[in-house]
């Protein structure tokens, strides 16, 4: 979507690339928003750019022979490390530093190994490009619009937000802090997507064109 000077929000072409989630042209932009209605696929959509991110940086390259629905996912060997925080399980947190704390570091480490964990995590915020993914803006119960980014270096600091309209509207979001604003709609092609659902899911000896057109029938 574009912001035209009045404010207005416009709708633009269709977007193919992971490219174009980030970049305008050939620069990289720092604040990416996601917006849609509710079950349009903000969340799929945020959890589907991270298992991009995990094939794309796989040390085999079997993950990614299979295409994924952007084609193109070079852009994501850019990000060395990317940050998945869902903000409706951190409703009562207002910085982005405590949820990386509690979402990912207290999960996956011993207690004792905590604070090494944390500062080894800062180091790579310092020197390396990476992504932070904010799914569910609008499912954050934070005083203030945002949540704050206080504590973080950020010179390689890209952020993407998920979010319902409704929140984005928020006048305290003003549009300079917004360098691009997406909407998602939903599944284009349904019947396509649950052919590659069952694809996955079903035996590779059952025909799956038979089973398909079962499944449409039904």
């Amino acid at each position: 979507m574009k912001i035209e000077n009045d404010g207005r929000r416009t709708q633009q072409e269709e977007i193919l690339t992971y490219k174009d989630c980030f970049y305008r042209g050939d620069n990289l932009c720092k604040r990416t928003y996601l917006q849609g209605e509710p079950g349009s696929g903000k969340t799929s959509f945020a959890a589907k750019l991270g298992v991009d991110w995990c094939n794309v940086h796989e040390s085999s390259n079997e993950s990614t022979k299979e295409q994924t629905a952007f084609v193109v996912v070079d852009t994501l060997h850019k990000f060395k490390f990317l940050f998945f925080i869902s903000l409706r399980d951190s409703r009562e947190q207002t910085h982005v530093t405590h949820m990386i704390q509690t979402q990912l570091i207290y999960k996956i480490y011993a207690a004792d190994e905590w604070e090494n964990a944390y500062n080894l995590v800062l180091k790579i915020m310092r020197n390396v490009m990476y992504l932070v993914v904010q799914d569910g803006l609008d499912e954050w119960s934070g005083k203030e619009a945002l949540p704050s980014m206080d504590g973080i270096p950020k010179d390689h600091c890209i952020v993407l937000t998920t979010s319902r309209p409704w929140k984005l509207a928020d006048e305290r979001i003003k549009n300079s802090q917004i360098d691009i604003l997406l909407e998602v709609y939903g599944i284009i092609d349904s019947y396509g997507f649950s052919k590659r659902i069952l694809r996955h899911l079903l035996d590779e000896t059952k025909d799956l064109n038979e089973l398909w057109n079962s499944f449409g029938n039904f």
